[in-house]
């Protein structure tokens, strides 16, 4: 166990990787307002970022340019601007649907999901609610008995796992439509698992409020770590390698050399996600070569990634040459404009990742080809490749590589786009 929590501290620690502003944000339910942290080592940034409406505000989570926080006792979701005006309200007895009890919550590709565990208010009962980016309602699916009184609900590896108060498993696996799918983790290690957070990229980290402990599981649910943290309630990897973990008597950092806790902040400590001030989406940069046929290839992409698959992140080269082979790649460590050709720019710096080679499809002699990359799940499918664990704020620059036989290089390059990682 200690040496889990030691070697994870180093290896983010080591990070090279750039990161762009960003804080964390936790509802403090005693106080009724929501406190800024540090990502980097836990420290509080602004002690009242703003009041809240109180109703036991359980998760604050960013949802495009606002901040949605649950509300256990107020059966709502209340919605904020990031300077503190509240937009309005979803579920209970206000207008958008019926919510009862709720708890945990996250975004993921778009689609909001709560954790319910009341019938008032036309509530379904146990059960993970879902709504848009706007707040209208999309149904929900029941997770009676497998994770009964769900209290907390996390991204992963394409599915969810939802944890709860009560469960007869302890952490449930579930498709992003609501299909059980398995047990992740049930024994005695952990009771009342409260909040669910991931560690590095394929691990998870559980507050056991019950057992009174922090505890890690690697990516079958295997417990690999724990350490105590009495009543533990949020919990959150800073990016310093250390563990920032919450309780009724506010916020704590466990340090992974020493193996204590201090704390850190005085108040009702609840879960604890991730606010990115990051651009609203992929910067374009540097210029692309002209092939042999006049084809000037152009990369985008729809979104920027987001470290829990908030949302998509499907890259687009156009106006490659037909039928030409070709690959993405990128870098983590910075723009560049090296000449490559006799038009053509390398836009990223060393050291790189190639993804798979491709065909561009289209018509020989032609600018009607294209390549893409679905940037999550290449990701998903590979632990290891340069840039891995991602943390949001880091930055990764993206370019497009093709053969063009007569061309410098017998090949050329498109343009590159900058991308920053997002909760």
């Amino acid at each position: 166990m200690i040496r889990t929590f030691r070697a994870c501290a180093l290896l983010l620690a080591a990070s090279p990787v750039a990161l762009a502003q960003d804080f964390l944000i936790m509802p403090d339910s005693t106080n009724n307002r929501l406190v800024s942290l540090s990502p980097v080592d836990g420290s509080v940034i602004n002690s009242n970022l703003f009041g809240l409406q109180g109703g036991t505000p359980i998760v604050a989570v960013q949802v495009g340019s606002e901040i949605w926080v649950t509300e256990q006792i107020g059966d709502r979701v209340s919605r904020w601007t990031p300077s503190g005006t509240l937009i309005g309200n979803i579920g209970g007895q206000f207008a958008g649907g019926g919510l009862d009890n709720v708890r945990g919550a996250a975004l993921v590709n778009g689609t909001f999901y709560v954790c319910c565990s009341g019938t008032a208010n036309g509530a379904p009962g146990d059960a993970i609610v879902k709504y848009d980016m706007a707040g209208n309602p999309l149904g929900f699916f029941p997770t009676v008995s497998l994770a009964a009184s769900p209290f907390s609900v996390l991204s992963f590896q394409g599915d969810l796992l939802v944890s709860g108060s009560s469960n007869n498993n302890d952490i449930y696996r579930f498709t992003l439509l609501g299909t059980p799918v398995s047990v992740f983790h049930n024994s005695t290690t952990i009771s009342f698992a409260h909040q669910l957070n991931m560690a590095g990229c394929c691990d998870v980290f559980a507050g056991g409020f019950t057992t009174n402990n922090v505890v890690r599981f690697d990516a079958v649910g295997n417990s690999v770590g724990t350490f105590a943290a009495s009543g533990a309630r949020g919990v959150y990897q800073l990016q310093n390698g250390n563990v920032l973990w919450t309780n009724g008597s506010g916020a704590w950092v466990y340090d992974t050399t020493s193996l204590t806790s201090t704390q850190v902040y005085t108040g009702g400590g609840r879960h604890v996600t991730l606010f990115s001030t990051a651009p609203s989406g992929p910067v374009s940069y540097c210029t692309a070569g002209l092939t042999t046929n006049g084809c000037v290839a152009t990369i985008s992409a729809d979104n920027n990634p987001s470290v829990s698959l908030a949302n998509t992140c499907n890259i687009t080269v156009t106006n490659v040459e037909g039928q030409k082979s070709g690959l993405i790649f990128y870098s983590i460590t910075g723009q560049n404009a090296a000449p490559w050709n006799a038009t053509s720019f390398l836009c990223v710096k060393s050291p790189t990742q190639r993804t798979g080679t491709q065909t561009s499809g289209g018509t020989v002699n032609l600018c009607d080809g294209t390549l893409v990359l679905d940037w999550n799940n290449y990701q998903s499918l590979s632990p290891s490749a340069l840039g891995q664990p991602w943390s949001s704020g880091n930055l990764v620059q993206v370019q497009a590589w093709f053969r063009d036989p007569p061309a410098g290089k017998a090949t050329n390059l498109s343009d590159g786009i900058e991308m920053t990682y997002v909760p």
